[in-house]
């Protein structure tokens, strides 16, 4: 969050180990505030905290935790896979709803170009090679960032039938071998009927 706040329009947050900012937070942007691990997957290790007494609460339960402005999800909640090799960057958001376990259970693409761009945006200041995973949500605010994952998402099998190869391509580039280039995706929509 601290490499991205001056990049991108980002929730407001805290570094949970710090009393003062979590207060400070709280006193600007009221409740609900979200504890989460500083690493995590699928909302593992995400809270709620609607008032004082559950904030104090999430803050002894979460290890390494982040408190976050809470991000309504009134457009939607969007995975968005990036991949970037060099001069070669391309983007493909799918619209998801979390499952059990945090995976995404049904999602299909989108052409949003507001989603993608962020998602370029925040891609560009990490530094990472290869697949990227970048959720946002579409909050009353904007589009807000909720988590960068440098690893391959629950999506990736969607991704790949859509024509977004992210997986190989980033073995590929591992192996210095060369890219299908540029991606030719289509739309698709995605329901997982069991959790792996």
């Amino acid at each position: 969050y601290r490499r991205l706040e001056h990049e991108v329009p980002l929730a407001a947050f805290a570094d949970g180990r710090d009393r003062l900012a979590v207060d400070a937070l709280a006193r600007r942007y009221g409740f609900p505030l979200v504890v989460k691990e500083r690493r995590a997957s699928g909302s593992r290790g995400l809270l709620l905290a609607p008032d004082r007494e559950r904030l104090d609460l999430a803050l002894a339960l979460v290890a390494e935790p982040v408190v976050q402005e809470f991000l309504d999800d009134a457009g939607g909640e969007f995975s968005v896979g990036v991949f970037r090799a060099g001069a070669r960057e391309a983007a493909l958001a799918f619209r998801r709803q979390l499952g059990p376990g945090g995976a995404s259970w049904f999602a299909a693409t989108v052409a949003d170009a507001e989603v993608t761009d962020y998602a370029l945006r925040v891609a560009r200041v990490v530094p990472c090679a290869g697949s990227l995973n970048v959720q946002v949500r579409r909050s009353r605010n904007g589009v807000r960032l909720l988590e960068v994952n440098p690893r391959f998402s629950s999506l990736v099998a969607a991704r790949a039938a859509a024509g977004f190869t992210d997986a190989e391509w980033s073995v590929r580039l591992a192996l210095g071998l060369p890219l299908d280039w540029p991606p030719r995706t289509r739309s698709l929509a995605f329901a997982r009927v069991m959790d792996e």
